[in-house]
C-alpha cells in the first residue's frame, strides 16, 4: 500500500514540524484522573510527558517520538488509534487535530476509544484558513492565482465578515445536529514547511467538534450553555462521555 504524504512529511527530521519542545507556560489540563492511562494524540517531542506519571505519547512521527524524553511511546495515526474500545480514561491533543486529513475519522476514533466517564481535553487550531497552505508572508514565489487569493483576502479574512459566515453556520448546525463531524478539507502543503499552518489538512470549527460530541449525549464540560457554544473562539474543548 502506498504511503500517505503526510506520514513522509512528519518523519522528516524537522524541529519546526512537531511543536513546542518543553510545555509553554500557563498550560494545564483540567479532570486529569489519578490513574490512567492519558493519551496525548500529536505529541511530537513529548512537550506534555510529565502531565500524567501513566501518560503515552502517540504521535504519526517515528523520529519525533524517538526524542520524547520518558514514558510510553506509540507511533499511531489519529485516524486508527491503536487502542482497544473504551479503554482510556483520559485523551489529550494539542494542535494536532487539524492536521488530519479526515478529521471525522480522528474524531470517532476519540469516541470509540474513551472509556465511559472519560474525559477529553482537544484543543485544536480551529478554523485554520483555507489559504494557509500558500505560507503568505514567508513565499516570495507566488504566483498569479495565489496573489488573487491574496487580494481576495482584504475581504474574507475580515473579522466582520468571518464571524457573520460562521454565525450562520454555527446556527445551522444547532438547529440540524449532524451526527458526524462537519469539516472542510483543506489543501495541505505536505511538500515545503513554511509555519505552523501551511500542513494543516482540515478545518474544524470548534462548535462542530462540540456538535459532535453533544450528539452522543457527552456533556459539554467546557461549553455548557447555548450562548457559549455560539461564542466558542480559540480555546479547547473539555467533553466528558457518558457513563454506562
Amino acid at each position: 500500500m502506498a504511503r500517505r504524504p503526510n506520514v513522509d512529511f512528519y518523519n522528516v527530521p524537522d524541529v519546526w514540524r512537531y511543536g513546542h519542545t518543553s510545555s509553554p507556560p500557563g498550560w494545564d489540563f483540567p479532570l486529569l484522573p489519578e490513574r490512567g492511562p492519558v493519551v496525548e494524540v500529536g505529541a511530537g517531542f513529548g512537550a506534555f510527558a510529565n502531565v500524567h506519571p501513566e501518560h503515552i505519547a502517540l504521535d504519526l512521527s517515528h523520529w519525533a517520538l524517538q526524542r520524547v524524553p520518558h514514558g510510553r511511546r506509540v507511533q499511531g495515526d489519529a485516524e486508527s488509534l491503536p487502542f482497544r474500545d473504551e479503554c482510556i480514561p483520559y485523551l489529550f491533543s494539542k494542535a494536532t487535530l487539524e492536521h488530519v486529513p479526515r478529521a471525522d475519522r480522528a474524531f470517532e476514533e476519540i469516541h470509540r476509544v474513551l472509556a465511559p466517564g472519560g474525559d477529553a481535553f482537544l484543543a485544536a487550531s480551529w478554523n485554520c484558513r483555507p489559504w494557509a497552505h500558500i505560507g503568505f508572508g514567508k513565499r516570495e514565489d507566488l504566483s498569479l492565482r495565489e496573489r488573487l487569493v491574496g487580494v481576495s483576502l482584504l475581504v474574507r479574512d475580515r473579522f466582520v465578515y468571518r464571524v457573520a459566515i460562521l454565525a450562520a453556520k454555527r446556527l445551522m448546525r444547532e438547529l440540524v445536529r449532524p451526527r458526524r463531524l462537519w469539516f472542510r478539507s483543506l489543501k495541505a502543503n505536505f511538500e515545503t514547511y513554511c509555519n505552523a499552518d501551511t500542513d494543516a489538512a482540515a478545518n474544524i470549527d470548534s462548535h462542530a467538534a462540540i456538535t459532535f460530541f453533544r450528539q452522543r449525549g457527552y456533556a459539554i464540560e467546557s461549553h455548557p450553555t447555548f450562548t457559549s457554544r455560539m461564542t466558542a473562539r480559540h480555546e479547547p474543548v473539555l467533553v466528558r462521555k457518558p457513563a454506562h
